[in-house]
């Protein structure tokens, strides 16, 4: 396991939790809730619980079924509401916000706002994200962390 020491002090860092991160790429916005973090007591440095763990709740994240649809191929021809199913007449997007809980055993939970053009089924109310932005979505995320100075484990 990796010392869980200031680099410049030499204190013991501490887990805490982060209010809010938050982070913008391409009109989307993603907001981090009851981020769990080390933290030196004296403000030094920020970082990730365990080596990976940006990588692993991003990835948790990606999973999640109800949050992410497929765009229409040649045999399905319409979108799809990945929550109840619906076929949707019309791919336009609005500005809409999902707010997703990650769970995971060894940090607990921690919420994830995620706003932007997103699709909303006409019937659940649910906002749903095209795989494609996907990219811009987590982009969003690696700023929240780049600009609370989270560091990876090296």
């Amino acid at each position: 396991m990796m010392p869980r020491t200031c680099p410049e002090c030499s204190n013991e860092l501490q887990q805490q939790r982060l209010a809010s991160i938050t982070g913008e790429d391409m009109g989307w916005r993603v907001r981090a809730l009851e981020y769990p973090v080390f933290a030196c007591p004296r403000g030094h440095v920020l970082r990730e619980l365990y080596p990976d763990f940006n990588t692993s709740w991003s990835t948790e994240l990606s999973k999640v079924p109800s949050l992410w649809v497929t765009a229409p191929s040649f045999f399905r021809r319409k979108w799809r509401c990945p929550s109840c199913g619906e076929k949707q007449q019309h791919a336009n997007t609005e500005q809409a916000s999902r707010k997703i809980t990650l769970h995971n055993d060894k940090e607990g939970q921690f919420s994830v706002e995620i706003a932007g053009p997103m699709r909303v089924c006409r019937r659940c109310g649910q906002g749903f994200i095209g795989k494609r932005a996907a990219g811009q979505v987590f982009e969003a995320l690696a700023k929240a962390l780049k600009s609370h100075k989270i560091e990876r484990w090296r």
